[in-house]
C-alpha cells in the first residue's frame, strides 16, 4: 500500500490555510459593511484562493531548499508576467481610450454587465455595458488586443531570459495570458488579485515547509558513518538523498562526521556538498582530517621496525608498493617501480588530485611510513599476507585487502587488489578515544566489512543485516532495511531521541 508522505500533508495543510485565508477576508469585510453579497464581491476581488492553491502546491516540497528555489521562481516569473500584462492594458486604454475587450465577456460565454467592482466603474468611467454592445464594432475590437498579447508573450520571455532566469519563462507566460484574456474580470482588478494570491501561496508554501514542532536534539552526540558500506562502489558518488539527508542533519545541529578506509583524496571526490564540520576518521583510522581546514589534526605511523622488515619483505617478492607519507598536512605518495597497467592507472588517479602529492621513486628514510598500498594480483598479495603475518611482528601491523576499483575506459582489473598496511594501533582507534572526551555519545552506522573495529568502539552502532557477521556481532542494533536511506533515517531518529538522562 503506497504511505502518505509528509509532502502530501504538507499540501493538504497548505492548500486548507490559502481556503481559509479567503474566509477570513470576507469576514472581514462583512464586518465593516454588513452585506454577505457585497463582502464576497470585495473578498473575491481582492484574493483568488484558486491562484493561491495552485502557488502553494508548486512550492511545497520535503526539501527546504528545492521549496524555497520553487517559490523564488513561482514568485518572479509571476510578477514578472502579471506587471507586464497590467502595463500593456494600460497603456492600451490610455492610447486608444478603448476598454480591454476580453472583459467583457465571462468564462460562459455571456455579456459581463457589472463592472463595478472594489475600484468603482470600469477603468475609464465608461457607461454599462450590455448585451446590445455586443455587435461586429465589439467583435471586431478584439483583433488589436490578441496582436498585442502574442507580441507581449514574445518580450515576456526576452525578459526572463535577458535577466538569466529562462526557467521562469512558462509560469510567466501563464500569469501574462491570464492577465490578458481575464475572461468577465477588469484587468486592472484582475492582475493584483493574481499577484497577490499567488505571493499568498508561496508564503503559506514556505511557512509550512519551515515549520517544526520543537524536537529533542542530542547535539552533544556525535553521529560517525561509516561511508565506504553507506555508499555501495568504492568509487561512487554521494547521491541525492544521502547527500540530502546529512546536509540535513548537520543543518538540525547534528555533529557528523565519516570513518572510511579511504585517504581524503578520494574522499572528497565523493562527499559533494555533504562536508561535515567535524574532522573525518580516514585512512582505517590512521589519521583524521578536517576538510575545513585540510589538515591532519591525527596521524598513526607504522613502527620503523616494521618499516625495515617490509622492506625486505616487497624486495624479496619483487613488489614495489606505493608508500603513503604524511608530512606538514600534505599526503605524499612514493612509489620507485610501476609494473603492471593497474598501477599505472592507480599512479595515474594519485598524480591528477589537488589533495596529494605523487612522487616516483624511493620514499626518504628520514620520514615515518603512514601506510603501504600494494596493486598487486590477489594470487601475489595472498602470498604476500601470508608471509608478513608468519612473521614476529606481525601483531604490530593491520593488514586489509579490497578489490581493485581503478578502472581506464572501459578496462578494469578485476584480478588486482589493493593490500593496505597500517600499524596495528589503528584497532584502537585512539581518535575515536580522544572524540569521547568531547562529546556524550558516538554513535556509528556502517555496513562495510571492516567497519567491525570502527562500530565496536562506539557507545551505540547500527547496522543492517546485509552486513557480513563479524560486523552485526560488533552493532547494537540490526536494521531489517537494507537500504542506505534506512541507515541514516534512524542516524535522524537517534538524534531525536529523547533518553532518560537528556536535558
Amino acid at each position: 500500500m503506497v504511505k502518505i508522505g509528509m509532502r502530501n500533508i504538507k499540501t493538504a495543510i497548505s492548500v486548507f490555510i490559502c481556503l481559509m485565508i479567503y474566509f477570513l477576508i470576507l469576514v472581514i469585510a462583512f464586518a465593516f459593511n454588513t452585506d454577505w453579497v457585497k463582502s464576497f464581491k470585495i473578498a473575491t476581488q481582492i484574493y483568488t484562493p484558486f491562484f493561491a492553491c495552485l502557488a502553494t502546491a508548486y512550492s511545497v516540497s520535503v526539501d527546504k531548499e528545492k521549496s524555497l528555489a520553487q517559490a523564488k521562481l513561482r514568485l518572479s516569473a509571476s510578477i514578472i508576467g502579471g506587471l507586464f500584462g497590467l502595463f500593456v492594458i494600460i497603456i492600451y486604454q490610455y492610447v486608444f481610450r478603448l476598454e480591454w475587450p476580453f472583459q467583457h465577456i465571462s468564462a460562459t460565454g455571456n455579456p459581463t454587465m457589472d463592472l463595478n467592482g472594489l475600484f468603482g466603474t470600469g477603468f475609464l468611467g465608461s457607461d454599462e455595458f450590455t448585451s446590445q454592445d455586443v455587435n461586429l464594432s465589439f467583435v471586431l475590437s478584439f483583433i488589436a488586443p490578441v496582436i498585442v498579447s502574442s507580441l507581449s508573450v514574445v518580450a515576456v520571455i526576452w525578459i526572463c531570459n535577458a535577466i538569466k532566469r529562462p526557467q521562469c519563462s512558462f509560469i510567466a507566460v501563464l500569469t501574462l495570458t491570464a492577465v490578458m484574456t481575464s475572461l468577465g474580470t477588469n484587468p486592472i482588478i484582475y492582475g493584483p488579485n493574481r499577484i497577490l494570491s499567488t505571493i499568498i501561496g508561496i508564503l503559506v508554501a514556505l511557512m509550512v515547509n519551515f515549520f517544526h514542532l520543537p524536537r529533542h536534539k542530542n547535539k552533544n552526540t556525535l553521529f560517525v558513518i561509516g561511508m565506504d558500506g553507506i555508499y555501495k562502489k568504492d568509487n561512487d558518488e554521494v547521491n541525492g538523498y544521502n547527500a540530502f539527508k546529512v546536509n540535513s542533519l548537520m543543518n538540525s545541529g547534528a555533529n557528523v562526521t565519516y570513518f572510511t578506509t579511504r585517504s581524503p583524496v578520494v574522499m572528497l571526490k565523493m562527499i559533494g556538498s555533504a562536508k561535515p564540520k567535524n574532522p573525518v576518521i580516514c585512512l582505517s583510522g590512521a589519521a583524521m582530517y578536517d576538510l575545513n581546514t585540510f589538515e591532519y589534526s591525527y596521524v598513526q605511523n607504522i613502527d620503523i621496525e616494521c618499516v625495515v622488515r617490509l622492506k625486505a619483505i616487497f624486495e624479496e617478492h619483487g613488489v614495489s608498493p606505493f608508500i603513503n607519507i604524511i608530512d606538514d598536512n600534505v599526503l605524499y605518495t612514493y612509489n620507485e617501480h610501476i609494473g603492471s597497467e593497474a598501477e599505472a592507472v592507480y599512479a595515474k588517479n594519485r598524480k591528477n588530485s589537488a589533495y596529494s602529492c605523487y612522487i616516483p621513486g624511493e620514499a626518504p628514510r628520514s620520514k615515518d611510513v603512514c601506510y603501504y598500498v600494494c596493486v598487486e594480483t590477489k594470487e601475489l598479495n595472498q602470498r604476500l599476507k601470508e608471509e608478513i603475518l608468519k612473521t614476529p611482528f606481525a601483531n604490530k601491523l593491520y593488514l586489509a585487502e579490497y578489490d581493485c576499483y581503478e578502472k581506464e575506459g572501459k578496462e578494469d582489473y578485476a584480478g588486482y587488489s589493493y593490500l593496505k598496511i597500517y600499524s596495528a594501533n589503528v584497532l584502537k582507534l585512539d581518535c575515536i578515544a580522544n572524540l569521547k572526551t568531547k562529546f556524550d555519545k558516538i554513535v556509528g552506522v556502517g555496513t562495510h566489512e571492516y567497519d567491525d573495529y570502527f562500530l565496536a568502539s562506539c557507545d551505540l552502532s547500527i547496522t543492517n543485516v546485509e552486513a557480513c557477521g563479524k560486523v552485526k556481532n560488533a552493532s547494537t542494533n540490526v536494521l531489517n532495511n537494507t537500504s542506505s536511506e534506512a541507515l541514516l533515517k534512524e542516524v535522524g531518529k537517534e538524534f531525536h531521541r529523547k533518553y532518560p538522562n537528556s536535558n
